[in-house]
């Protein structure tokens, strides 16, 4: 005679196997509905031509006949101001000269900017000997102020 820590094990597989042949007793029946449904359905319509690939891309990208001019003319106004921003930020790069897009004003780079990027190299090369001569914490991070 089986002991009592049998029984819940044999409870639980009688329960595992009942839910099995229920979830396939249900996955057959509605099964069996599907081809009944689907029956009646094919003798009454007919089926559906098909498609090749090719045919729905040469369709995905045909033009329209109806073409809006002031549809074409706004985007050749944006596509020009683009580039003239595009222009604007290879000739002088910064910020403002990619984001702004106003009248077209190329000038060439102020020597202020110049001097103020050789003195920020400068003072970066200085804190480098500094660090390579006499190598510490604080000499390799606290130099943290900007150049006016």
């Amino acid at each position: 005679m089986p002991s009592d820590s049998v029984w819940p094990l044999l409870l639980f597989l009688v329960g595992l196997f009942g839910f099995a042949m229920l979830i396939l007793v249900c996955g057959i029946q509605s099964r069996e509905l599907e081809r009944g449904a689907s029956d009646t359905d094919s003798t009454s319509l007919a089926p559906a031509p098909t498609r090749s690939l090719f045919a729905t891309l040469d369709a995905a990208f045909e033009v329209p006949r109806d073409v809006d001019e002031s549809v074409i003319q706004g985007v050749e106004q944006y596509l020009r101001g683009q580039t003239e921003v595009a222009t604007r930020f290879v000739a002088r790069p910064s910020i403002d000269s990619l984001h702004v897009a106003g009248p077209a004003h190329v000038s060439e780079p102020e020597p202020a900017s110049f001097a103020r990027i050789r003195r920020f190299l400068d003072r970066e090369l200085e804190l480098v000997d500094r660090f390579v001569s006499d190598p510490s914490y604080d000499r390799f991070h606290g130099q943290l102020a900007t150049v006016a």
